[in-house]
């Protein structure tokens, strides 16, 4: 093995590479930076937490008659509520595990109290605050589709108990289920509910689902509108993101999905292979650009696949899913691992991408035995807290063969691969967090037919000179619950709150900056909204949860189509501290559907109220307010039914 960097200049900017500004804004590059025959230097990042210590006793159980290898993902969030990431982890045919973290790498299985023993077989799972009541509920989803329910869904009491909600919030059986993200595709302020569909399991041939898209109602429920929305949803897919590539102010939809392609760097690639037991070529990867509203309150997506850059058709195995700025330009590029040969691709103002991944570290395909990688989960994350984005990516054969891991160090001009202090695994899940609450961002990994493994983090002494860190963490009051697709900026880096991306699995809703020798940092979040807060001077080392102004409410958001039912919108607009800015604010408030009982009216107190009145058919209502002639970002819409 050689020693192998790549230069961090963006393809598009005219920047000198080499100048050292201090904090690290792109890994890309056309060529090594150095290769002198020697090894690549050690990481000392991770030590294992072993189960005796931890308590965390989970394997994963495949079902082997189904004759491939899938995923077995874990979820990491705050479950009751006490500030410390807990775990829910599948076993696959086995159960269910909620594991309550007590502190200092110890943690309580609670699972015969958590509400969900027997419900089912699982490979998934997620945990998002669905219903917006400031706890986080739970997604369980199986690729296994003979089993008694592939989806199910649970409402948590706000100290870690689940109730069985499926059937009461409308969520439809769906095949062969992999990830579950929640996100705001159409900008009223709800988290809707992407369901990906890996639609072919075992050597017979099962078709299964297409992937399903869930809007959230407002009133507890949910419909599936995936093909009312425009998505060719036939795909075998591994897993999504959302994040806003364009930059216009909504959320865009990235959707990873199997092509049976080995990609071991030689070109031409070969025609994806037929699903089997099908005619059918397995469809490749899909890029959704969200463009608004349509006319009747539903958002508008077009297929930019085929005219976002050739690279986009490439077939690939995509497993994961990195969305974020690699470049420093603002536009967020995609990191995707794959079955074989990673790829890196460059966005850019146009709404274009290049595959930048060629000359870079990154372009590695086989581990030092000749065997091809399989990639799975990743993280672009400070690892070692110096003020550069690191690399770890997971690999994982599918025949059960273990295989090393990838890890790589950023610095100011280049990433360096290091040989991986990560024991060779038969890998699949990544999700990071701050288990031990000191910082830095330790690790979970799961592995198929392997136990579910613990890593502190030992890279740096979090807080101490030259690894100070930052943590932030939104709370929408506005925009979607837990600020999922805010976009949070630190020292030049932008981060999605919430983006996805992660097989099987889901990680706390937050963004995470290392700062390095920096004892302050400015943030800067866009809220989906469209309001912007602006902390300059935050000290570092600590977590900073930045709450969003109540400015738009709408109650309730379904009511009866029958000439004579209301809902009340109330805005309070904010000056940028988030303070109101009080009577006299110019605000209209006008509606697509139904008609207002009255004009604005200006309550006095810095808040401005009108009430619609529902017509006698059923429809949509989307809700546009202006303040002072600027219109808001975020649309709520009132169903009539």
């Amino acid at each position: 093995m050689r020693f192998v960097q790549f230069m961090l200049c963006p393809i598009a900017a005219a920047i000198a590479c080499g100048s050292g500004t201090g904090r690290s804004s792109s890994p890309l590059g056309t060529g090594d930076a150095g290769t002198d025959g020697a090894s690549p230097p050690q990481a000392h990042w991770f030590t294992e937490v072993g189960s005796g210590l931890s308590g965390v006793n989970v394997t994963h159980q495949p079902n082997l008659a189904i004759g491939m290898s899938g995923g077995i993902g874990v979820a990491a969030g705050d479950i009751d509520g006490d500030g410390k990431p807990d775990l829910v982890a599948p076993s696959g045919l086995g159960p269910t595990y909620v594991y309550r973290n007590e502190g200092a790498w110890r943690f309580a299985d609670v699972s015969a109290a958590s509400g969900i023993d027997g419900h089912g077989v699982a490979n998934g799972a997620s945990l998002c605050d669905v219903d917006g009541d400031g706890d986080l509920d739970l997604f369980l989803s199986t690729d296994q589709p003979w089993s008694q329910g592939t989806l199910f869904f649970f409402l948590n009491d706000g100290h870690g108990t689940f109730t069985d909600d499926t059937a009461a919030a409308g969520f439809a059986d769906s095949s062969c289920v992999t990830t579950v993200v929640c996100t705001d595709l159409d900008g009223d302020g709800l988290l809707d509910v992407y369901v990906a569909a890996y639609g072919f399991v075992g050597t017979s041939g099962d078709p299964g689902r297409q992937d399903a898209f869930f809007r959230n109602r407002g009133d507890g429920t949910f419909v599936d509108v995936a093909t009312r929305l425009g998505f060719d949803a036939d795909g075998l897919t591994w897993t999504v993101a959302a994040s806003d590539y364009d930059r216009d102010g909504d959320l865009d939809l990235y959707v990873g999905n199997d092509t049976f392609v080995e990609d071991d760097g030689t070109r031409p690639l070969p025609a994806p292979m037929n699903i089997p037991g099908t005619s059918a070529p397995a469809p490749g990867d899909r890029l959704y650009r969200n463009d608004g509203p349509g006319a009747d309150g539903y958002p508008v997506f077009a297929n930019v696949t085929s005219s976002a850059g050739a690279v986009l058709s490439v077939p690939r195995g995509t497993m994961g899913i990195v969305a974020e700025d690699l470049t420093g330009d603002g536009i967020p590029d995609y990191f995707l691992s794959n079955y074989g040969r990673k790829a890196l691709l460059e966005g850019s103002s146009t709404g274009t991408f290049v595959d930048a991944t060629g000359g870079t570290a990154l372009e590695a395909t086989k581990d030092p035995l000749g065997s091809l990688l399989v990639s799975w989960g990743s993280a672009l994350q400070d690892i070692d807290l110096d003020g550069h984005r690191d690399i770890v990516l997971l690999d994982g054969d599918l025949h059960g063969v273990q295989q090393i891991q990838s890890e790589w160090r950023g610095t100011a001009s280049a990433f360096e691969t290091l040989q991986p202090d990560l024991p060779t695994m038969v890998a699949r899940a990544l999700v990071t967090a701050d288990f031990d609450g000191d910082g830095d961002l330790d690790l979970v990994v799961t592995n198929w037919r392997g136990a579910t493994r613990l890593f502190e983090n030992v890279a740096s002494h979090p807080g101490s000179a030259g690894a100070s860190w930052l943590a932030v963490v939104p709370k929408a009051k506005t925009s979607a619950p837990e600020g999922r697709g805010a976009i949070v900026t630190v020292a030049g880096i932008a981060k999605t709150v919430g983006a996805g991306g992660i097989i099987d699995s889901s990680g706390p809703a937050e963004a995470r900056f290392g700062l390095g020798a920096a004892k302050t940092a400015d943030v800067d979040v866009l809220w989906p909204s469209g309001f912007r807060s602006h902390v300059t001077g935050t000290p570092a080392n600590q977590v900073l949860t930045l709450q969003e102004p109540a400015l738009l409410t709408v109650t309730p958001r379904v009511v009866p189509a029958d000439g004579k039912s209301t809902a009340t919108v109330v805005v309070t607009p904010a000056k940028a501290d988030g303070s109101p800015l009080g009577p006299g604010a110019g605000v209209t408030i006008d509606a697509t559907s139904g008609t207002w009982q009255a004009p604005v009216a200006d309550r006095g107190d810095g808040s401005y109220a009108r009430t619609l009145v529902a017509p006698g058919t059923p429809g949509l209502a989307m809700i546009t307010v202006s303040v002072a002639g600027t219109t808001f970002a975020i649309r709520p819409r009132v169903e009539f039914r």
